[in-house]
């Protein structure tokens, strides 16, 4: 009969394989590459590894901007994040809110940069490429 050392032992390798989330790609995609992480432990059917156990290994993996994971959702009515769908749609709306407005802020400070007469090439460059 396995257990959750036995669960660790098989999906800890993998997880330790994958990156911290820091936004370095679509939320959609790092979740599932942690959903299917986690589903190699289903075989084992350790009553242990349920739902909210599965969650805290996905909320394991975020770093940077991303952490810390709360408790509640501000993007979903403050809902428990205690499962893997709710999860989800916490990193999406982080991700919106991180990427996008950064994004937008970025292209709002381009679109009103100027060009004037004392710089040159180089001095331009520099100062819209951080």
């Amino acid at each position: 009969m396995a257990n959750l050392v036995d669960v660790h032992k098989l999906i800890d390798p993998q997880l330790a394989s994958l990156p911290y989330y820091d936004g370095q790609e679509e939320p959609d995609l790092y979740y599932a590459k942690l959903r299917t992480i986690n589903e190699t432990a289903r075989p084992l059917a350790v009553a242990q590894f349920n739902l909210q156990a599965r969650t805290n290994k996905m909320i394991g993996k975020i770093t940077g901007r991303f952490h810390p994971v709360p408790a509640t959702n501000p993007y979903n009515a403050n809902n428990a994040i205690n499962n893997e769908p709710e999860f989800l749609n916490w990193l999406q709306g982080k991700y919106r809110e991180v990427m996008v407005g950064t994004n937008q802020d970025a292209m709002r400070a381009l679109m009103t940069e100027r060009f004037s007469i004392m710089d040159t090439a180089d001095t331009y460059e520099k100062r819209i490429i951080p």
